[in-house]
């Protein structure tokens, strides 16, 4: 829209891998990491790992963004308070991002796995989620704020993304 190139040279660039590391310590790098490309003035697209990057991610993002909103796109919640003992795992970084009010928004959309406890979290929290079972084709979503997308390709029908690890039939479709 703006008519920005995007195959010029220099708007985008290979910040490079974060070295694995075992245990929390890896939240910690990640959310420096971030930090430095937001410091340099630069939008990180941040890829791989699962959902747990999610939450060191938004720790940084909204120190820059205090009034974010976050548009989550994925065929489950993620908002456990702790999955098996752990309150860090991929099934939690959204209620650890909203415990700490680091967004003021949270819109998750392509959800087909939701029980009552991550019910009861998006309505303590005041999650709007768009379950699929209420997709429509002319939906519009509006934000006055910045906005962070997280993709999960599990937001996918497994008929567009096979490959993923927690895959739910009845998904978006790359149409």
């Amino acid at each position: 829209e703006p008519g920005v190139d995007l195959g010029a040279e220099g708007i985008f660039f290979d910040a490079g891998d974060i070295e694995p590391v075992v245990g929390t310590e890896m939240f910690s790098i990640i959310e420096d990491s971030v930090r430095t490309l937001l410091a340099d003035n630069l939008r990180p697209i941040c890829l791989g790992g699962d959902h747990s990057i999610t939450y060191p991610i938004i720790r940084a993002v909204s120190e820059r963004y205090p009034d974010l909103s976050i548009l989550h796109f994925d065929a489950h919640p993620d908002l456990y308070d702790e999955l098996l003992g752990n309150r860090l795992s991929h099934a939690s970084p959204f209620a650890r991002i909203m415990e700490e009010g680091l967004a003021k928004r949270l819109v998750q959309v392509g959800i087909r796995t939701i029980n009552g406890h991550q019910r009861a979290q998006a309505e303590r929290f005041g999650v709007e989620t768009l379950e699929m079972r209420h997709w429509r084709d002319d939906l519009t979503l509006e934000f006055n704020s910045p906005v962070y997308i997280s993709f999960d390709m599990d937001a996918l029908d497994p008929a567009f993304a096979p490959g993923v690890s927690h895959r739910e039939r009845g998904g978006l479709s790359t149409r």
